[in-house]
């Protein structure tokens, strides 16, 4: 048995073709079945592991449709991201009641990466960032931005700098926003009674700004959900729809409210 197994491995790793190989068997039916058994496993371990590279693959992108921005459609957007053969959606569409007689109109965006940028894309600060790979501590980078609204909607890179989570479109700027997030991080710690009376109190566009937040995450932020930057929220309530509707802003709201509690 061991003598035949070693034949076989010999002739699996000779000829690539399986038939080949099992003609090389001279007719042993023994031989024949362990060719057939050893390349079956084969063939389920690679499409095993391609399964799972697949899944991590389109988790990826499910992130970076989730942050995209959209046109601002009342009714919403379908966000498509591509990678490859492999696309997955982010539906933001709503719906009339059924009583209505008006016609929907939804949006429609669509981002294809390449490998590198599958790679070097997070989501930072809520917004789609790709960071050039370097060893400085404040990177180059872009991130998606939009411009216009509805049939005006552009889809663009805005190329700039990050350091420490802040994006700006100078080196110096972002250096000085992520050294003061690095310090107010540092000397943010308030009890949890603060925190719950912050979360009642109103939060404008400006507090976000006031906070850390830059001014790029905190447009999209409230664009992506179809937030009035001229109005004021109730903190709860925006960290509530962070936290069902974009996972990736609920720590920049909450530095917003730690920020005002703080005092």
């Amino acid at each position: 048995m061991n003598a035949k197994y070693k034949k076989v491995q010999k002739l699996i790793s000779k000829y690539t073709n399986i038939e080949t190989a099992i003609r090389n068997c001279n007719g042993d039916p023994e031989m024949i079945t362990m060719i057939k058994k050893i390349t079956d496993r084969k063939d389920k371990e690679q499409i095993s592991v391609k399964s799972f590279c697949d899944k991590l693959i389109e988790n990826k992108l499910r992130s970076i449709a989730k942050a995209l921005p959209d046109e601002g459609y009342s009714m919403g957007s379908i966000i498509r991201v591509t990678f490859n053969k492999i696309t997955v959606t982010n539906d933001r569409t709503k719906e009339y009641s059924k009583s209505c007689k008006y016609r929907e109109t939804y949006g429609s965006v669509k981002l294809s990466i390449t490998k590198d940028e599958l790679i070097n894309t997070s989501i930072i600060g809520g917004l789609v960032t790709y960071v050039f790979p370097s060893k400085n501590k404040v990177k180059k980078c872009y991130w998606y931005d939009s411009k216009g609204q509805k049939q005006h909607f552009e889809l663009k890179k805005v190329f700039g700098f990050i350091y420490e989570g802040f994006h700006a479109t100078t080196k110096e700027k972002a250096f000085e926003g992520g050294k003061l997030n690095t310090e107010r991080a540092k000397q943010a710690k308030k009890s949890a009674e603060s925190f719950k009376k912050a979360l009642r109190l109103q939060y404008s566009f400006s507090d976000s700004l006031k906070s850390g937040n830059c001014e790029a995450g905190t447009r999209a932020f409230a664009l992506r959900l179809n937030l009035n930057i001229e109005k004021k929220y109730r903190g709860k309530y925006l960290l509530d729809l962070a936290k069902v509707k974009s996972q990736n802003s609920v720590y920049y709201i909450e530095r917003m409210i730690n920020y005002k509690a703080k005092g």
